[in-house]
């Protein structure tokens, strides 16, 4: 699909694209952990089932299931030399799924790392990119971008690969609009489109309620379709192991914090390479303060069924303690809303204490 043609296709009417993938494969068997890419290859009548029931239900789009079919992803499966020949498999189940009855577009997605080269990520988006052309996928969808470099990079990866064929971007955000990698939606949103996005939006995040405003904002400052696909809701598993919705309605809104803390052991000659900043890797409490602040705002991806919440203020700071050759870290989560931020707090510096052991190792 041309981007002409994509343009002309949004201007008649709204495209209905799918809903939930791996959450109803789960459903389905699929084990967590594994590699989504091959557990789909190696099972795949749950994605046909799954996909043509969308179809049937009206969906106009399909998403291959090539969400982290990207070197970096399987190379934690040992099969990162597989990535053309596992896009292609894969493009083929959906276009099997959609029999004819509608567009399936090649999904790529966040690489989840702050800490790649804009090169590095350049040259990973554009092997999966040419992989997904070689598909013959009708269009490009990259999802759940937590930064706007990587945005960038992603979409500069398919303008090189097919500069005619129309490509979606769409960021993962907190219910205020602000991005996991820094910055806000807003004006990542407007970067992108100037560099060329057929559309530009949201998905995952929070539930449509909450991403109403943000979805809204993004209609009035851009002139490209808006994409919105958010979480259906928080969920919570019942006595029968099914996924239903947390009702917190009912509950007043208050201010809440929250305090945790927690320390690392070390030697002194450690210590005190963490306290002159000699250590090879850097500015050790510099990046566990930056990795306990971005863990703390993932805490819903991290820890099942907690609320994704919309901080208010969060810190993470450290006091090296000589006497016991210990750092001590505190991480202060703040929000108005009706469920508390401790959980956001304990993952704040429990993350950032495991990037201190990481630094050091």
């Amino acid at each position: 699909m041309t981007r002409e043609e994509f343009a002309a296709r949004i201007s008649q009417a709204p495209l209905l694209m799918d809903g939930a993938t791996g959450s109803n494969l789960m459903k389905a068997g699929m084990p967590r952990g594994v590699c989504a890419e091959r557990w789909i290859l190696e099972h795949p009548q749950p994605l046909l089932a799954l996909q043509q029931q969308y179809v049937a239900a009206g969906s106009q789009l399909l998403i291959a299931p090539t969400f982290t079919a990207n070197r970096i992803y399987l190379a934690q499966h040992g099969l990162e030399d597989q990535v053309a020949s596992l896009n292609a498999a894969l493009v083929a189940l959906s276009r099997q799924a959609a029999g004819g009855k509608a567009l399936v577009a090649g999904d790529m997605a966040t690489l989840g790392r702050a800490d790649l080269s804009y090169e590095t990520m350049l040259e990973v988006y554009t092997e999966q990119a040419q992989a997904l052309n070689a598909a013959e996928v009708d269009l490009f969808v990259v999802e759940t971008l937590m930064g706007h470099e990587e945005a960038v990079a992603a979409l500069e990866a398919c303008r090189m690969t097919a500069e005619d064929k129309a490509v979606c971007c769409s960021f993962s955000v907190t219910a205020d609009g602000m991005l996991y990698f820094g910055g806000n939606v807003y004006d990542a949103a407007e970067q992108v489109e100037g560099f060329g996005a057929d559309a530009v939006g949201v998905n995952c995040s929070v539930g449509p309620d909450q991403l109403e405003s943000v979805v809204r904002t993004l209609h009035e400052r851009l002139s490209v379709p808006i994409l919105a696909k958010p979480n259906a809701g928080m969920p919570q598993i019942d006595e029968a192991g099914n996924a239903r919705m947390v009702d917190v309605g009912g509950k007043e809104e208050t201010k809440r914090e929250a305090v945790a803390r927690g320390s690392i052991f070390m030697s002194p000659e450690c210590l005190a390479m963490v306290e002159e900043g000699t250590m090879k890797k850097g500015d050790v409490l510099g990046v566990a303060r930056v990795a306990g602040i971005m863990g703390a705002k993932r805490t819903s991806e991290l820890i099942p069924l907690c609320h994704l919440l919309n901080l208010t203020k969060l810190t993470v700071d450290f006091e090296i303690k000589k006497e016991t050759c210990e750092i001590e870290a505190v991480c202060r989560a703040n929000t108005t809303g009706r469920t508390g931020v401790e959980m956001e707090a304990l993952t704040g510096v429990s993350v950032a204490l495991l990037t201190i052991y990481d630094m050091c190792k």
